[in-house]
């Protein structure tokens, strides 16, 4: 464990950023360093004539289409659609706090290990039509002059569809055109008939010797091809990682400020348990009988146990690692008692799972010696699926007993689980 990093003043010399960060980085200053790539993001376009925005709530609110806000989209939607930009400006920005969790399908998925954050932070610009080379102009300046990263470390991954850019605009990095298949350069945004095209932003990464696809620059339209806006934006953390020659993005994140990172299970542990702190501490409950945002909070507190159950941890571990998190953050009024609650009841149902599968092995291997077994099951595999299912246990979490049925010719049906 380690231990809580003060937020001191910082004072960062124009031009030497990435340096500075560097040694923000070395010293241990995460905390720091975060808050001064936003302040960077921020005092860059703010000097442009670009106007601040309030960042959406965690729990998204204003943009329906979601149950988290996954990106800085939703904080700027409303001016997108209904073409709202500040008087005088030539748009807007957002420094915004994220959530994703189209990874929940994997939580169970014991081979699948994020490379990226769940929870991570995003800073953005909306810009007024018509401004698509100047915005281009705008985000290699702010990232290579303003920042410090080398012109020849950073890449424009674009489409020709509308049209090539003028050398003079990007500043001497490197560009190629129509590299990939044509959905690697559209966007869509959750609002009917509008679309984008654009370029993905890249800085190679010294350490691991690779481009990391940190940011994008998209251009968006509405169904009769009127040009609505130019975006750009990037991710702290993917930046800061490749930037810097950090082969981790997560080692970035604030769960790490209070953990040592380990690669593999650990590090999908730590990862998600952060991201469900996060949810909790934005609203989610253990609410009876709820859905939405609710249902995905309840399946990565499941996902978590399982993590746990594979790192050698117990409930009181993943209580105790929530709640430290969350005194971290400036939380500590949360308290977990549904939750602890919550974990030991789903224990318990993996054990009386593990109960069950005995008593059904018993069964067969006397069905299969000619013996008559006390008390019979008549359709085994469908008593233990629904089991599963109407407790939100995921074959995953009880797969060493579910493999000791196979010998018997016991393979459970998919269906889809319930929530528990």
């Amino acid at each position: 464990m380690r231990p809580s990093v003060e937020r001191n003043d910082y004072e960062c010399p124009k031009g030497t950023k990435i340096a500075f960060f560097q040694e923000l980085f070395t010293a241990g200053r995460v905390p720091e360093l975060r808050r001064a790539i936003g302040d960077s993001f921020s005092d860059y376009f703010r000097a442009r004539a670009y106007h601040e925005r309030p960042a959406a709530p965690l729990v998204s609110e204003q943009d329906k289409s979601v149950l988290f806000t996954g990106a800085t989209i939703s904080a700027i939607k409303d001016i997108l659609v209904g073409q709202t930009y500040p008087e005088g400006s030539n748009g807007v920005f957002v420094v915004q706090e994220c959530l994703r969790t189209n990874a929940d399908k994997y939580l169970f998925k014991d081979d699948w290990i994020p490379y990226g954050q769940m929870y991570f932070n995003m800073v953005s610009i909306l810009s007024r039509p018509g401004r698509r080379i100047e915005v281009i102009a705008e985000a290699v300046d702010h990232i290579c002059r303003d920042l410090g990263v080398e012109p020849g470390r950073v890449k424009l991954r674009s489409t020709t569809e509308l049209g090539e850019i003028p050398n003079e605009d990007i500043g001497g990095v490197q560009i190629e055109y129509d590299t990939r298949a044509l959905d690697y350069y559209h966007w869509k945004y959750g609002i009917r008939d509008v679309i984008g095209t654009g370029m993905t932003v890249c800085i190679f990464n010294p350490t691991t010797e690779k481009w990391f696809e940190v940011g994008n620059i998209v251009t968006i339209f509405d169904q009769d091809g009127n040009e609505l806006g130019t975006e750009f934006g990037y991710g702290y953390e993917f930046l800061l990682a490749a930037a810097l020659g950090v082969d981790q993005p997560q080692k970035f994140s604030r769960i790490y400020e209070l953990h040592d990172f380990k690669v593999g299970m650990d590090q999908k542990y730590l990862t998600t348990l952060e991201a469900t702190v996060m949810m909790r501490s934005a609203g989610a409950r253990l609410l009876p009988r709820s859905g939405g945002v609710h249902t995905v909070y309840r399946k990565h507190l499941r996902g978590i146990s399982h993590m746990a159950k594979l790192t050698s941890r117990d409930t009181d571990a993943v209580i105790e690692d929530m709640e430290e998190l969350l005194i971290h953050i400036g939380r500590g009024d949360i308290r977990l008692n549904d939750e602890n609650d919550y974990l030991k009841k789903h224990e318990g149902y993996r054990a009386g799972f593990a109960c069950i599968v005995k008593g059904v092995r018993r069964q067969l291997i006397a069905e299969r010696v000619g013996k008559k077994p006390k008390e019979t099951i008549k359709n085994p595999a469908q008593m233990l699926a629904r089991y599963l299912v109407s407790r939100g246990i995921d074959p995953a979490e009880v797969s060493a007993e579910l493999e000791s049925l196979v010998p018997f010719g016991i393979v459970l049906p998919h269906e889809e689980r319930k929530d528990a």
